[in-house]
């Protein structure tokens, strides 16, 4: 991931704070958020990470650091049942049955694909928090309060959004209570003062302006209004318990949205492991505030959800402890068997998907950007597409191309990488008209075009404070959609840019994407052929061919025009999703409603192609 610089949004404002923190500047501001970091979850346990930044390579202990936190979390989690099995051994005198389920429960840590996937994609607090809340979980159960209150402050130290964590961990000391006559009473204040803690803390951070971050509206804030109601600006924590608990029909609708996700998170571990007072709350509250969000941003199994599968293998570990301990050796092996063949089925479906699917930047790409990042001063300003942000994040300001049009500028040196189609893009970048806008603006100098990454170099003018690109006109440079069997002419002005064949057989033209709603449309290309060409439209949510129009030769540059109908809705998701039962629903890109639809220039080869530009717009059938 580091060598490849596959590190987005999230990882660049964890780094460039202890970058900014490590040289002295004690409040870092992350610019890609535009905020003070410890606005952003009140996250202050970045301020003991931050001496270490100095580490070379600059960058990769931040990585290392969120591993070796989920490792923490197994170890302990391990640990926590190697201590039941010892008693239950020294109960029954069955030390084979103890040794079969240790090897067994190991592996079934071990090789949870989730477990995989959370360190695989960015760097976010939920990682570092993971052994902690283990921990606390651990020593509650053993009846060590002090060192479970202990680990709880240091969960809370991660911020903000571990908080409801510890809610969750009150809930499963109540339920504790039920269970366990001796110690009632002082699990019930236990169980009160964790969800009083948590609350508190989280609504104590929310009213100082530490947990900007959260997002309350935007996640929450359909389950306080009715169904089309205007969402709230602003969403205290407080009023969004206060509505869930007023309103739970809004609730158990929201769950039945995610039921593919709340499946899939459980299903590597064997469903059962939340079942157990211990392993209950934190991972019911984590599914529950994860899957209640509108989209299904959160659903899957990402960093967000990191200690559910730490809690359920122990929560699973513990219900075989209690009801095979007297089974036969035949059948203890045989049930092991299959809930092992069910973890190591999901392994195999996913696990090997991790390179293809979280670092989607190319050895050859990855070379472009190291020698950028050696080239560009470390007081430039850098633009990226937030794709590959992070590895540029040690210098003090950074922001991220994706979406936006405009930019504050800080800096009369402004370096603007543009990667259209390259990385992990959650939010969908494949905007290929800001490097033609980018090639248009009078202070950009067209640096090079590599391996689909656009460099500029803008010499703002003194006193500027603002970048802004003008509006897309609904038209394309082909030099900006060159396809594998296309390469980009950029010679005289932006107008004059082309894409040329370059003799092989495939699409010259291709790459560039619009989303469009249901309705009629009419793509326009502008082109030369000294051979047959295909002109065609695609839309690319399920592959679907929209129109195609074989030409023959036309050596002369001219206008191939197509008109299409979109009548469906396709979806598509952004990770991939599994096989039959063990699958995952992940947020569709794009935007509610919209098909991504692309336009596409296909040469069998040989003669030359020439395409000029690229229209799509509606149209109204006379």
């Amino acid at each position: 991931m580091f060598s490849r610089f596959s590190g987005t949004l999230d990882e660049n404002e964890y780094q460039q704070s202890m970058f900014l923190i490590s040289r002295g500047i004690i409040n870092p501001y992350t610019t890609a958020w535009g905020r003070p970091f410890i606005r952003d979850h009140g996250s202050f346990f970045i301020w003991l990470l931050a001496p270490l930044d100095w580490i070379p390579p600059v960058g990769l202990l931040l990585l290392f650091a969120g591993v070796l936190c989920v490792v923490a979390a197994e170890i302990i989690a391990f640990q926590w049942l190697a201590e039941v099995a010892e008693k239950h051994v020294k109960k029954f005198g069955d030390a084979s049955h103890g040794l079969q389920l240790a090897i067994f429960m190991l592996l079934i840590i071990v090789c949870t694909p989730w477990t995989w996937w959370v360190i695989s994609f960015d760097v976010h607090g939920e990682l570092f928090a993971a052994p902690f809340i283990i921990a606390a979980a651990r020593s509650f159960s053993k009846k060590q309060y002090k060192r479970g209150w202990f680990w709880v402050f240091c969960t809370l130290g991660i911020g903000a959004i571990v908080s409801t964590w510890i809610v969750g961990l009150g809930l499963s000391a109540l339920i504790a209570a039920l269970i366990d006559r001796r110690s009632r009473r002082t699990l019930l204040l236990t169980g009160a003062g964790l969800g009083l803690t948590g609350l508190a803390f989280l609504q104590g951070l929310s009213a100082l302006g530490l947990d900007s971050g959260s997002n309350l509206n935007t996640l929450y804030g359909y389950l306080t209004v009715p169904a089309g109601g205007q969402i709230p600006r602003h969403l205290a924590p407080s009023k969004l318990l206060k509505s869930m608990l007023l309103h739970p029909p809004r609730v158990v609708q929201g769950l039945l949205n995610h039921l593919q996700d709340l499946y899939a998170n459980l299903a590597p571990t064997g469903f059962i492991g939340a079942l157990t007072p211990w392993t209950f709350g934190v991972p019911v509250t984590i599914l529950v505030e994860n899957n209640l969000v509108g989209s299904f941003r959160f659903s899957g199994p990402i960093f967000q959800s990191t200690p559910i599968y730490t809690f359920t293998a122990v929560g699973l570990g513990l219900i075989l402890l209690r009801f095979t301990m007297r089974w036969s050796k035949r059948a203890i092996t045989g049930l092991f068997s299959i809930l092992l063949a069910n973890t190591i089925i999901w392994s195999c479906i996913f696990v090997p998907h991790l390179e293809q699917q979280w670092v989607a930047v190319s050895q050859s790409q990855a070379s472009v950007l190291q020698g950028l990042l050696h080239t560009i001063p470390e007081s430039s300003e850098v633009i990226i597409s937030q794709g590959e942000i992070a590895r540029f994040s040690m210098r003090k300001y950074i922001y991220g191309s994706t979406n936006q049009y405009h930019w504050p500028i800080k800096s009369n040196d402004v370096w603007f990488i543009d990667t259209p189609g390259i990385g992990v893009e959650f939010t969908k970048y494949h905007d290929v008209t800001v490097a033609q806008r980018l090639a248009a603006c009078p202070y950009a100098t067209f640096v090079e075009f590599v391996d689909g990454i656009y460099v500029f170099h803008l010499h703002m003018p003194s006193g500027a404070t603002e970048l802004t690109l003008p509006k897309r006109n609904g038209e394309i440079s082909a030099a900006f959609a060159a396809g594998p069997a296309g390469i980009p002419v950029m010679v005289g002005p932006v107008s004059n840019w082309t894409t040329q064949s370059t003799g092989a057989s495939g699409y010259v033209v291709a790459k560039d994407y619009w989303d469009e709603f249901q309705g009629n449309y009419r793509a326009q290309v502008r082109l030369s052929n000294a051979g047959p060409v295909n002109v065609e439209v695609w839309d690319t949510n399920g592959s679907v061919l929209l129109a195609r129009q074989q030409l023959v030769a036309w050596p002369q540059m001219h206008w191939v025009r197509l008109q299409f109908a979109l009548t469906a809705v396709n979806p598509t998701g952004t990770a991939y999703r599994g096989w039959g039962p063990f699958t995952v629903k992940w947020k569709p890109e794009g935007k509610a409603g919209q098909n991504q639809l692309e336009v596409r220039v296909w040469s069998p080869g040989s003669e030359n192609v020439v395409v000029n530009s690229i229209v799509l717009k509606a149209h109204t059938a006379r």
